[in-house]
């Protein structure tokens, strides 16, 4: 059975929150495996086909203040991908739909909140 990774971050969320700590660790290693898999190539063939330059994360979290760009909440600067509350960049129009990879078109974003987006 296929889940999203949107689904496996939800349960792990919840099984931290009932301290369910060997669930935890086991949702944390499936949110591993669905997060590379599912940006692994996609994501570089569709940078390669657009306008894009280099896109230093640091300046795009300093410009941001570490505000997310999505909900306005701050984001946490120690938190590790894949934890929901880690950092990302977001790009404000998909690469899916035409957005150049710019920093003109990316904006500091919990890491929740893009995968959220990204579902929409």
């Amino acid at each position: 059975m296929h889940r999203s990774h949107q689904t496996v971050v939800a349960e792990w969320m919840a099984a931290r929150r009932v301290g369910d700590v060997e669930r935890a660790e086991a949702l944390y290693r499936e949110m591993k495996r669905t997060w590379d898999k599912r940006y692994a190539t996609s994501r570089r063939q569709r940078i390669k086909s657009q306008e894009n330059e280099k896109i230093d994360r640091a300046e795009v979290f300093a410009r941001d203040r570490w505000v997310c760009g999505i909900c306005g909440g701050l984001i946490d600067s120690g938190a590790l991908a894949p934890d929901p509350e880690s950092p990302s960049v977001d790009h404000v129009v998909p690469l899916s739909k035409g957005g150049t990879h710019t920093m003109d078109n990316v904006q500091a974003a919990h890491l929740l909140c893009n995968s959220r987006k990204q579902e929409h």
